[in-house]
């Protein structure tokens, strides 16, 4: 076959660029692939690697990595082409490896993670000099996730609700601030006068009256009990218990009003 004709060249890695049984490329190999680079051949890795895993090579950087088999597909300015295992197909994969207690491995692109560990997983995770991640930062990476999600969430959404519902809160405690402005109790100043000492070798009774002094006292603001507006305190408190005598269940029933507010 003629190279004029060839574009692209894929690699595989494991057992192709990188024996299999040193964990190296060879030099020969390595100028071999700079060799055809210099004749502008598209140089690809295709591999089951994950991106995370795949091998830096000295003097040497394909253009294009094919990962995951080809479900995950990037050179290095854009990814190129991307199809995920669904996560309804992972939980399954996860369920049926459990139960035949078998450990597994997950990534991402940026991530390798596992929920357990046996011989066969030890020994893939060697391939790219790495060890099985199982659990610690797997959980602090769940865990930080988690709170990230709930802060973006409180932030979107509950802080906002929060806040309208508070100053929902505030607006009705004005308003009912200002009723009960309108709506004062009387205020009751009673004049109290007292006799001046009596001069000496005089009767008290004769003594002329001192200036008065004023008592000031809160009154009551009134009340409408069924129609009634009671102007005494003591009334209205009568009238009160005895409706109450006739309420025979929780049901709210208005029987009023007091300083602005129904009751």
């Amino acid at each position: 076959m003629s190279l004029e004709n060839i574009k692209i060249i894929f690699f595989d890695i494991d057992g192709t660029l990188i024996d299999i049984h040193s964990k190296k490329i060879s030099k020969r190999t390595l100028e071999t692939l700079i060799r055809l680079k210099e004749r502008n051949f598209i140089l690809c890795l295709s591999t089951g690697r994950a991106p995370l895993t795949v091998p830096r090579f000295e003097g040497w950087e394909p253009d294009v990595y094919l990962t995951f088999n080809g479900s995950y597909c990037y050179n290095r300015q854009q990814v190129i082409y991307k199809n995920p295992i669904s996560t309804e197909d992972a939980k399954l994969i996860v369920k049926n490896a459990a139960s035949i207690n078998r450990p597994v491995s997950a990534a991402t692109p940026k991530r390798l993670a596992a929920n357990g560990k046996d011989d066969d997983l030890v020994k893939y995770f060697a391939l790219a000099k790495l060890d099985v991640d199982v659990s610690k930062l797997k959980i602090m990476k769940s865990a930080h996730q988690s709170q990230q999600f709930q802060m973006e969430d409180n932030l979107l959404k509950y802080f906002p609700e929060q806040i309208a519902q508070h100053q929902g809160f505030i607006k009705g405690l004005e308003e009912d601030m200002k009723t009960l402005a309108e709506h004062p109790h009387t205020t009751i100043i009673k004049e109290i006068a007292a006799p001046a000492p009596a001069a000496e070798g005089q009767p008290a009774e004769s003594a002329p009256p001192a200036v008065a002094a004023k008592e000031v006292s809160q009154g009551f603001a009134g009340m409408v009990i069924k129609g009634t507006a009671f102007e005494d305190r003591e009334a209205a408190g009568a009238a009160l218990i005895e409706i109450c005598k006739g309420i025979k269940d929780t049901t709210p029933v208005e029987i009023g009003s007091y300083r602005g507010f129904s009751m």
